[in-house]
């Protein structure tokens, strides 16, 4: 697994006093096959640099916590994107990638994302996006994304109490809740309105009593949402979905 997976960590795991360049090259030189010549490197450095738009910065020390900061923390993120991207891996795994970054950063990095997993490259304007046929899965852990941040993931996954809740695009997730009598109120961001409806939020001043009529009547609806996605035409579409990829798999042998 290690072979076809990258992690991108949530803490920020770097050499302050290196560059942004000199920490790309570091660990070029650490993670690409010893048979990649250094002119392959290097361009393979500078590509990415361009892609996640680090162009600007590529000569700036990346700083460390409680020094002088020098990069942002967008840019930090990024760069973290850039090396596990040095393998191109076609699995990667992100640990809530836009904690810490405001609004437009968080956006930026995501986007980058969705392109980055549809098989094309961006440098930052709109008209240089490129295929370059290799799409990916990138899977991501996210902490409170905005309204459009939670628009580009293209599949969600809600787990709450163990449980699958859903499993789908976010407009069929929305549709799904609605069904059972959760619609998400008119210009309200809908991650908020799903972590909301799966969450148990205790009332003010009051601590979490598991023994308490209102924690009862939450773990009644976490339920009854689970129990119906389970029997739910998404499910079933998972289901098929898994089947068809266990034949290929025995096909393939």
């Amino acid at each position: 697994m290690n072979k076809i997976c990258g992690y991108m960590h949530q803490e920020d795991l770097f050499v302050g006093s290196l560059t942004v360049r000199e920490t790309l090259n570091f660990m070029a030189w650490l993670r690409l096959d010893r048979r990649t010549t250094r002119a392959e490197r290097d361009r393979q450095v500078s590509d990415l640099l361009t892609q996640l738009g680090l162009v600007k910065c590529a000569d700036t020390r990346v700083g460390s916590a409680g020094h002088e900061k020098v990069l942002s923390g967008g840019e930090k993120k990024r760069l973290a994107f850039a090396i596990e991207m040095l393998t191109d891996p076609p699995l990667l795994f992100c640990d809530e990638p836009t904690t810490g970054l405001d609004s437009y950063s968080a956006r930026k990095l995501v986007r980058i994302m969705q392109i980055a997993a549809s098989g094309a490259c961006w440098s930052g304007r709109k008209s240089s996006r490129v295929t370059t046929g290799r799409r990916k899965a990138i899977l991501c852990t996210i902490h409170q994304p905005s309204s459009e941040v939670f628009a580009l993931f293209s599949q969600i996954v809600l787990l709450v109490e163990g449980r699958l809740a859903f499993s789908g695009t976010a407009p069929a997730a929305l549709a799904f809740f609605s069904s059972l009598g959760f619609a998400c109120p008119p210009n309200f961001n809908p991650a908020d309105f799903l972590i909301r409806t799966l969450a148990h939020v205790p009332e003010a001043g009051m601590e979490l009593d598991a023994s308490s009529d209102q924690f009862g009547h939450y773990r009644r609806r976490v339920k009854r949402i689970c129990d119906r996605f389970a029997v739910s035409d998404y499910a079933e579409e998972i289901e098929l979905l898994q089947r068809y990829d266990a034949h290929l798999a025995v096909s393939e042998e």
